[in-house]
């Protein structure tokens, strides 16, 4: 079931022997193998549709996940050597890793704005804020990109600093947690203000912002917000 634990059992023999030996006998195949499986991982990561919806987040998020394991199997194994060949391709496997899951992280906040619209309201003078466009309902596409996004992004919280990328989804957290609590406080002085004609509209975004809340920060942060769009 996990292929690359054979590397465990080549470095008991090889006591923990180095690339370069490994790499001239005849288990070099093994390891060979390894290393194409992870490249396979990332290819996978690579063609990451966000229109497959929250599936195909979690599809990507776990060829992160097995790309990390398997790397992390092939330095424990053996006694990598930066310059040599398969040291290089171990480096560069795991830049590639950082650099494909940090570029879809970094596009998580504007998915998820997306989903969630504003418009500007000039309150006096001005000055301008930015209020919950009640204009349309929820756009499916867009809340399917961006369930797609939230689920990369949840998934990936265990390995976050395994991987390289635990500040950028730290600070992708802050930034996505604090636009969706103003979005809610502000959706919810509407509905309470009576600022608005459209209540089904306005509920429906409520739900989404729980989903999104959920992925975020967990179900309890979804839950609050469902009792508070319930009593709105």
């Amino acid at each position: 079931d996990e292929p690359w634990t054979v590397l465990r059992v080549m470095s008991a023999v090889t006591n923990h022997a180095g690339d370069r030996y490994v790499s001239s006998s005849e288990m070099a195949g093994f390891c060979e193998r390894i290393l194409a499986n992870i490249d396979g991982q990332l290819n996978l990561v690579r063609v990451f549709d966000y229109d497959g919806g929250a599936q195909a987040g979690a599809e990507a998020a776990k060829a992160v996940q097995m790309a990390l394991i398997q790397v992390a199997e092939f330095e424990g194994a053996l006694d990598l050597d930066k310059e040599g060949a398969w040291g290089q391709r171990v480096g560069k496997q795991k830049a590639a890793i950082a650099n494909l899951t940090e570029g879809y992280l970094k596009k998580c906040s504007k998915l998820v704005s997306d989903a969630v619209p504003q418009q500007p309201v000039r309150v006096g003078g001005s000055t301008v804020r930015s209020e919950p466009n009640l204009s349309d309902p929820p756009q499916p596409r867009a809340v399917n990109r961006a369930m797609a996004s939230l689920t990369f992004f949840d998934c990936l919280r265990a390995c976050a600093a395994q991987g390289g990328y635990g500040a950028v989804r730290g600070k992708v957290c802050e930034e996505i947690t604090h636009g969706l609590d103003s979005y809610l406080e502000e959706l919810l002085a509407m509905v309470h203000g009576n600022e608005t004609d459209n209540l089904e509209i306005a509920h429906a975004f409520l739900e989404v912002v729980a989903d999104f809340m959920g992925l975020v920060q967990g179900e309890k942060s979804a839950q609050i917000v469902r009792r508070r769009a319930a009593a709105a």
